[in-house]
């Protein structure tokens, strides 16, 4: 990884398993993004079900500075919020940020990646990576 931002455009996940209450309703789920010890969050889907579509952004700064190995990883966890309890899990994601946009040079199109819990697969989430050099990084190439 190089100093710049990096930016995720999280279309949406499907098959994703929640808690509906006796049946009634869908479940309402987030995304929580975690690169180079940095957390983000995405909206909660209200009632999205299985198939929740968030439709937004989240970006991480790189400052030169840092040990950017730190930034190969993204990690993906996706979460249905409780009111009285604790949030639930839904499944994680790991995509190799690094080695995506070396081949597709900064713009990696949307994909859909594997959501894995307790060891299988339970769906897959949908999302497109962008990264913009800093300034300093286009001068020196």
């Amino acid at each position: 990884m190089r100093a710049g931002e990096l930016i995720i455009h999280l279309k949406g996940a499907k098959g994703i398993k929640g808690h509906e209450f006796m049946g009634l309703g869908r479940a309402n789920m987030y995304a929580a993004f975690c690169i180079g010890g940095e957390n983000r969050k995405s909206n909660v889907v209200r009632n999205g079900g299985s198939n929740p579509q968030w439709n937004e952004q989240v970006s991480f700064k790189i400052a030169e500075y840092v040990n950017f190995a730190m930034y190969d990883w993204l990690h993906i966890s996706l979460y249905q919020p409780h009111d009285i309890k604790r949030n639930s899990p839904r499944g994680t994601v790991k995509i190799n940020v690094e080695k995506l946009l070396e081949v597709h040079r900064n713009e990696v199109p949307i994909q859909s990646y594997p959501v894995a819990y307790k060891g299988k697969q339970r769906g897959m989430v949908e999302l497109a990576l962008s990264f913009i050099p800093s300034r300093r990084e286009i001068l020196l190439t």
